[in-house]
Order: C-alpha cells, then sequence, then structure tokens
C-alpha cells in the first residue's frame, strides 16, 4: 500500500489568478540548487510520530533554498508554527493553502517554536500565541507563488521536462510526486497517485534531484514521473510591521469593538427572528437510536457539495451541515445517530464522563460547519448554530477533537463565537 505523506489534491485551481507562468528572477542559469539546501528538515517528531505536514514542509524548504541564494544566510524555520496556523491534521493539505498561510502568516526561527517529541505536542498551541503571530509578522520577506502546471494542462513528458529545466533557473520546485516505489535506481510512479510534495532543486543524468523533508535524503526521480502539481516561488521585500504600531491598532480596534458590540448583538438578535429552512438530504448511514446528550461541532475542508459528495462516498454522516451562506442541510434526523464521532482517541476527561465507554454517535447530535480550515464562522452560520442550539434544546457543546485528539482544534474558536 502506497503511503500518503500529507499531499492533498487541490479542490479547485484558479488559473487566471495563479498560473502566471514564471514570475521570478533568474537566479540560477544552470538550474542546479545544491548548495543552498536546508538542513534539518525532518517530518516526523523526534520519537518519530508522523505529521502529514509535506505540503508545509516542501514549501518553507523552498523558501529557505531561495533566501539562503538570495541573501547568502542560512534559515531555519519552524514548520511546527506554519503547520498550526494553517490548520493542519494528519488528513494533510493542499499544497496551495499551505503556500498562501506562509505568505500571509510569515514564519518565525524554529527554535521558537521547535520539534515535539509526539505529535499531541507537536500541535500546540491553537490558536497559535498573539506573541509568535507578531514575531512572525516582523520578518521582512514574503513568499510569492504560482502553479508551473497542475494536473489540467495535460502535458507530454517533453513538455513537463521542458518547463521543469527552464523554470529551475528561477525557482527550485515543489511538485507532487508518487512516494516511493523505486526502480533501476529511480523512483517511478507505477501509474500511482501522486502523495508527496517535495522540493525538485536540480537533475543528473537519471532523472530529477528531489530534496526530501520526510527523512532528508536526496532521491533521484525518474524523468517519466507522472508529476501532476509543480509550484514556483520568489522572495519580495516587505516592511516589517513594527510591534509598536501593531499594539496601537489592537487598542484601536478593541475600542471600536467595544462601541460597536452592543449594535452589533442586537443585528445578531434581528436575525435570530428569521425563519430558518432545514433542507433535508438524508443519506443510509446511521445508527437506529440516538439519545443525545451534547452537539459534537466539526469543521468539513473544502466546499459543500464537495464535502457532501466526500460524505457519501466513504459512507459518513453528520446530523447536520451548515453552509458559509448560513443554510442547514439535514443528512440524519437527530432521533438517529450520524457516523461522525465513531473514532475515539485519547479522548479528554471530559469526553470521557459525557459519553462513557459508548459509542458517541449514539449519544449526541453532530453538526459539521463548511470552512475549510478558516479560524471563525460567518455570521449567517453562527445565526444558525444558535438557532439549532434552541431547536435541538442541547445546551452542551463539544470539539470532536475532544472525542478524536487528532482532530482540527478550530472548532474550539467556533463554539466560544457560538456562545458569546
Amino acid at each position: 500500500m502506497i503511503k500518503n505523506y500529507g499531499f492533498n489534491e487541490p479542490e479547485e485551481i484558479e488559473d487566471k489568478e495563479w498560473k502566471l507562468g514564471r514570475a521570478g528572477k533568474l537566479y540560477q542559469p544552470n538550474g542546479d540548487w545544491t548548495k543552498y539546501l536546508p538542513k534539518e528538515e525532518f517530518q516526523i517528531t523526534k520519537k518519530g510520530a508522523e505529521t502529514a505536514g509535506c505540503t508545509i514542509w516542501g514549501t518553507l524548504n523552498a523558501k529557505e533554498i531561495l533566501l539562503k541564494r538570495i541573501f547568502n544566510k542560512e534559515y531555519n524555520f519552524s514548520d511546527r508554527f506554519n503547520y498550526n496556523v494553517a490548520g493542519l491534521d494528519l488528513g494533510g493539505h493542499d499544497p496551495h493553502d499551505s503556500a498562501q498561510s506562509i505568505r500571509h502568516n510569515r514564519v518565525i526561527d524554529e527554535e521558537l517554536l521547535p520539534m515535539t517529541d509526539t505529535y499531541e505536542e507537536f500541535i500546540k498551541p491553537r490558536p497559535m500565541t498573539d506573541e509568535l503571530l507578531n514575531q512572525a509578522s516582523l520578518f521582512p520577506y514574503e513568499l510569492v507563488h504560482w502553479w508551473i502546471w497542475t494536473k489540467n494542462d495535460k502535458l507530454t513528458k517533453d513538455q513537463r521536462t521542458a518547463l521543469i529545466r527552464d523554470s529551475l533557473k528561477y525557482s527550485p520546485i515543489c511538485a507532487s510526486v508518487t512516494a516511493w516505489r523505486k526502480k533501476n535506481g529511480v523512483y517511478v510512479d507505477d501509474g500511482r497517485p501522486n502523495t508527496h510534495w517535495c522540493v525538485i532543486f536540480g537533475e543528473d543524468k537519471k532523472g530529477w534531484k528531489v530534496f526530501d523533508s520526510y527523512d532528508q535524503t536526496i532521491k533521484i526521480l525518474s524523468f517519466d514521473h507522472n508529476i501532476r502539481y509543480a509550484k514556483g516561488y520568489d522572495i519580495i521585500e516587505k516592511p516589517a510591521v513594527r510591534k509598536v504600531l501593531m499594539d496601537k491598532i489592537k487598542d484601536l480596534l478593541k475600542a471600536i469593538i467595544k462601541i460597536l458590540t452592543k449594535r452589533v448583538e442586537n443585528l445578531m438578535e434581528n436575525k435570530m427572528k428569521i425563519k430558518h429552512e432545514i433542507i433535508k438530504r438524508h443519506v443510509p448511514n446511521f445508527w437506529e437510536t440516538n439519545n443525545p446528550k451534547a452537539i459534537v461541532w466539526h469543521t468539513l475542508r473544502g466546499n459543500l457539495w464537495g464535502s457532501i459528495s466526500w460524505l457519501d462516498y466513504v459512507k459518513l454522516s453528520y446530523n447536520y451541515i451548515i453552509a458559509k451562506d448560513g443554510k442547514i442541510y439535514e443528512q440524519v434526523p437527530p432521533d438517529k445517530g450520524g457516523y461522525h464521532a465513531g473514532i475515539v482517541y485519547n479522548p479528554t476527561k471530559r469526553a470521557r464522563e459525557l459519553f462513557g465507554y459508548e459509542n458517541p454517535n449514539k449519544q449526541s447530535v453532530g453538526i459539521s460547519f463548511v470552512r475549510n480550515g478558516e479560524i471563525k464562522l460567518t455570521d449567517e452560520q453562527v445565526v444558525s448554530a444558535r438557532y439549532m442550539k434552541k431547536l435541538l434544546n442541547l445546551d452542551v457543546d463539544i470539539a470532536h477533537w475532544e472525542i478524536t485528539a487528532y482532530k482540527p482544534k478550530e472548532v474550539e474558536g467556533y463554539i466560544k463565537q457560538i456562545n458569546g
């Protein structure tokens, strides 16, 4: 069975905005970035636990390589910081979204948030502390990125080869690869899907030279390897946002929020008076009995219908899904148990006390938000969530991660919004 190291194919490619072709400077006319490779970039914890964070590691590797080439300075950024800010989990991530998160949230040094022994330690803090976010905002160089090609381009081997050779003159390339099957001294895809996101930094007579952050090795990728996605990068200098200025902005925002809080509360109350329609789209995946003690809140990655199709395919279900526009979709009636929280892994004391050793699906109503890792719910989702709490007459809230420890932590913030 082929292993996925954390690469998820992008759901939608905005070709017009992100397919910019070559956009960098001519940094390496010979196309070889070997002497600028980063150090100590293991994708696993100190005790060998998987993080499925290849899209963060690969992208940061490319940024470190570029910075070393441009400024002749060695950087080692905290992969843990960007992993947690982007909201990654063991399900992997879209490399475009990872690059966008690094671009907007910047970076911090590894020593400020170093690698840990266990995965449970690695996924903290969430949400990220203001102190570390402020520190990251001071980093003066922003990552620029673009698609060199995607699966939609249907390139031939010769076209891919020409694009890689040309693009390597301007940037190290991050590419989706099939990891790892070796034949005749090179790594091949054998018709299997891409499962890893790595840096291509040059070539030799046999194939493309790849830096694998998982075990910090250099591998040779066959020229025939079916690379479905490839990205180029550049670095632009941005003035650092000074902490003093940020503090002033925060104080101003707090003052504005304090003045407007009452008005916002009134507006939200008025919205609550809107008659909500529950759109019933029942599925066959459920438990016949349910005695709800709490609402288990979840988050879905991707768009509404893509998520629903995925749930149908893997035979999972929620009692309700709340879309970004506040529309409520019922998959399983509340008197039946959805397939939403059946895997119990390292539960919190609160979860153990609430559900004991019984199946949580038969003791809860599962409600998921369509969010794709965003930190906050939309106003419409908050209104609909409050409406569902009143309708179900359930005051106890619990985030899915309290039952299954590796699930996304941003749900905790959603609960605070709902009850705020």
